[in-house]
Order: structure tokens, then C-alpha cells, then sequence
């Protein structure tokens, strides 16, 4: 019954970093609505309506037309792009990268960068299971780095996973979490793959963006299905035509957050870019989630995470049976000099036991 009261002052670093978010939702409340909504959701994780704490007199953002946007939103399958994703992390790396190539930095400096770089933008991001999820994988990348060696994404995700779930078993209940992990899994999987085969018949780039697009949701979908019984149908159309938009807006969106505490003016310039990509987003998630055929209703709960999942299973099988009667229509005819070869699963598994056999035993020959 008692009123709020301060019991002592926070951190400087705390107190830094809630200073730059207050400044920033204070240089968003001077753009559109879906502006206000969709900048600082795209930025750091927090919609604009669900922000508390403003102490400006500017009008309220309106509630139903919140409400609508984010309905739409997600029936058009485009929901990620309000929270906070390994892309904010994938998007702030390359640009330190570049810049130490630029600079013809030394590649363990380049690391500490990045490593300084993702804590920041942790930091300053809305904490979320996601967020750790992609700050520990990015810090194993930067580590990689810095010694010289390729990053191994599905490795560094497995121990991710592991490591998450032995200190914080909790972790396990998180469905945004279990959506991080699952959209890199199938991205890091099937990602290249699926480009490779839509290259054929699609431009480069244009393959690149759905083959993520594809692969993302295939892990992602049984997950969905649990906390909301429907597909999105118009997910990969939806993500290809916002695609070219989302990193441009989330590099401007982060750079109005670093600058709103001390430049609020340059803040607002970068924040006005980052609203017109926004636009470009509200406008498609409008217009595909208000389709009758957006959404396909399904079975809730497990059974019908389980279907969705048979139901990827049978038509990965139908895929791989329909490509391999492909392959013997266009062989060679008989006669010809020498033996086709080829890499299947059989081989693969029998070397990797071979192999794992060798490292426990200790047997080097």
C-alpha cells in the first residue's frame, strides 16, 4: 500500500543505459504510429504501446490500431521482426569486420571489438531468451576469430543449447528460446542447400532470402503450431518483400538509440529512416494479414506439433524420392567408361562411427 520509493541508485552502466532507452522512445514519439510501434520493436525488442515510463505529453499510440498491427503481423508470418534477433548481432559483426579490413586491423583486436560490440548491444537491447541465446554464439564466433579459425555455427549452437540448459534448466519451457535455436538450426542446415536448388530457377539473391525463409520455418513450425494453432501461409512471400528493408531499418533504428542520449537531433534523422522501412512493412503485413488465406487453421498442442511435423517428414520424403528418379532418367547411357559415385547417408554414417570409434579409443592410425 506504500508508494514506489528508490531505495538506492542504480549502476552507472545501468543508469547509461535506461538514459539512452528513455531518450530514444522520447525521439520515436515524434514519428507515425507505426513508427512508434514498429522502430523501437525492430530496434530493441520493445513495441512502442508497451513502453512505460515516458515523460512526454505527446498523444498515446491507439490502441486498436496496436493491436490490429500486431495481429497482422503475425498471421502474415512476419512476427520476429518485433523482437530482438541473431540478425541485430549478424548485421553489427559484419560492419566491425569491415571496418577492420578497412583499417587492416589485427584480427584479435577485430574480436575484442566484436565481443565489445555484441555486450553492448545486449545490454541495451530488452532482455530476452533469444538475445542470450545469440550473444553467447556470437561471443563463441568472435573467439573463433580471434584465433584465426572458420566459425562453426551448428557447432557453436549445439554447445549453446547444452551449456544454456545445464546452468538454467528452466530454459527448456522458453518458446522463444526453443524458436532462436530452431530457426539456426534449419537455416545452418538446409539453408545452403536450398538455395543451391533454387538457384536453378530463381536470381541468386532472391534464392538466398527464401531458402532462410524456408529453412527457418520448417524447424520453427511445430514450435508455432504449440503456441498458436494455424500456419502461415504467406510467411515466405511476406518475409521476401519486407527482406530488402529489415537491415537497413535496424542499423539506422540502432544507431538513433546510440545517439539519442547525447545528439537527440541526428537520433531523429536516423529514426526517420528507419520508420520508412518500417512502412514498407506495415503496409505488407496489412495487406497479407488481412487475406482470408493467410492463416490454415490446425491442431493444437502436441498432436499437432506432431502432424506438422509428419506432415514435413512426408513431403521431405516425396522431395528426396522425386530428385532421385531425376538423377536415373538423366544418367549416362549404359556403356559408357566408368562408374558413377556418389556421397549417401550410409557412407556418411559409417565414417562418422568410424571416425568417433578412432577419437575414443585413442587410435591415431
Amino acid at each position: 500500500s506504500q508508494p514506489l520509493a528508490q531505495v538506492r541508485d542504480p549502476p552507472l552502466h545501468y543508469a547509461l543505459i535506461s538514459r539512452m532507452q528513455q531518450e530514444f522512445f522520447m525521439v520515436t514519439e515524434q514519428l507515425p504510429d507505426q513508427g512508434r510501434v514498429l522502430v523501437p520493436g525492430l530496434t530493441m525488442g520493445v513495441l512502442g504501446q508497451d513502453y512505460v515510463g515516458t515523460d512526454s505529453q505527446s498523444m498515446p499510440i491507439h490502441a486498436t490500431y496496436a493491436n490490429i498491427l500486431e495481429d497482422r503481423f503475425r498471421k502474415s508470418g512476419i512476427m520476429h521482426l518485433m523482437a530482438v534477433s541473431g540478425g541485430h548481432f549478424v548485421l553489427l559483426a559484419g560492419l566491425v569486420r569491415r571496418l577492420g579490413r578497412w583499417l587492416l586491423m589485427d584480427r584479435r583486436l577485430t574480436a575484442v571489438m566484436i565481443a565489445s560490440m555484441y555486450v553492448l548491444l545486449a545490454a541495451a537491447m530488452f532482455p530476452g531468451d533469444s538475445v542470450t541465446r545469440a550473444l553467447i554464439m556470437g561471443m563463441m564466433g568472435a573467439a573463433s576469430h580471434a584465433m584465426g579459425r572458420r566459425s562453426q555455427a551448428l557447432s557453436a549452437l549445439c554447445w549453446t543449447v547444452v551449456g544454456v540448459l545445464v546452468v538454467s534448466p528452466g530454459m527448456s519451457t522458453s518458446y522463444g528460446f526453443a524458436l532462436s535455436s530452431a530457426a539456426v538450426l534449419g537455416i545452418v542446415l538446409f539453408a545452403g542447400r536450398l538455395s543451391r536448388v533454387l538457384g536453378h530457377v530463381l536470381p541468386h539473391s532472391l534464392a538466398e532470402m527464401m531458402a532462410m525463409t524456408i529453412a527457418a520455418q520448417l524447424f520453427t513450425l511445430p514450435i508455432q503450431v504449440l503456441m498458436e494453432p494455424e500456419l502461415p501461409l504467406l510467411s515466405v512471400p511476406a518475409n521476401l518483400l519486407v527482406a530488402p528493408f529489415v537491415g537497413l531499418s535496424t542499423i539506422t533504428g540502432l544507431m538513433s538509440l546510440a545517439l539519442a542520449w547525447c545528439m537527440p537531433w541526428l537520433a531523429g534523422v536516423f529514426a526517420w529512416v528507419s520508420s520508412w522501412g518500417t512502412l514498407v512493412m506495415e503496409r505488407v503485413a496489412m495487406w497479407l494479414g488481412s487475406n482470408e488465406m493467410a492463416t490454415l487453421p490446425w491442431k493444437d498442442g502436441v498432436v499437432g506439433a506432431a502432424l506438422i511435423l509428419l506432415a514435413e517428414l512426408g513431403i521431405g520424403a516425396l522431395l528426396v524420392l522425386v530428385t532421385r528418379q531425376v538423377k536415373r532418367v538423366r544418367q549416362p547411357e549404359a556403356g559408357l567408361p566408368g562408374i558413377r559415385f556418389g556421397s549417401v547417408w550410409r557412407v556418411r554414417l559409417t565414417l562418422w562411427i568410424e571416425e568417433s570409434r578412432r577419437l575414443l579409443s585413442g587410435d591415431s592410425s
